[in-house]
């Protein structure tokens, strides 16, 4: 009998799974779907914005990765409700300051008389 042991099979190093670009892909364009559809809806568009933030982030690393239209769809979604909440804001921030404005303004011209009965009238600049 020959007592020859056979050499043990060569390994390698474990590859990276083929699906993790397609995987990234397909995050970005969910998280860019949500947040495009949460960005419109006022104090719930801070949600979007962090889905954008995430859609673009995993977006650009399928663009990288090479994983096709999914993960440039992502991307496109997650810049386009990025920049729709940030014009969100900027309209609430102008909305708001055009309200502060007119108050200021109507309370310039305002004027309260009290007569001596203890009655009172107030002009608001009309």
């Amino acid at each position: 009998m020959d007592n020859k042991q056979q050499p043990a099979p060569a390994t390698t190093a474990p590859a990276a799974p083929a699906g993790n670009a397609n995987a990234m892909a397909i995050t970005a364009l969910v998280t860019g779907i949500v947040g495009i559809c949460l960005a419109w809806i006022p104090f719930i568009n801070f949600v979007s914005f962090i889905l954008a933030i995430i859609a673009i982030v995993f977006g650009a690393i399928g663009v990288h990765k090479k994983a096709g239209g999914k993960a440039i769809a992502g991307l496109v979604l997650g810049v386009i409700s990025l920049l729709f909440v940030i014009y969100m804001y900027w309209a609430a921030g102008n909305a708001a300051k055009n309200v502060v404005n007119d108050w200021n303004s109507t309370l310039k011209n305002s004027t309260i008389k009290i007569d001596s009965d203890g009655s009172y009238t107030v002009n608001y600049g009309n």
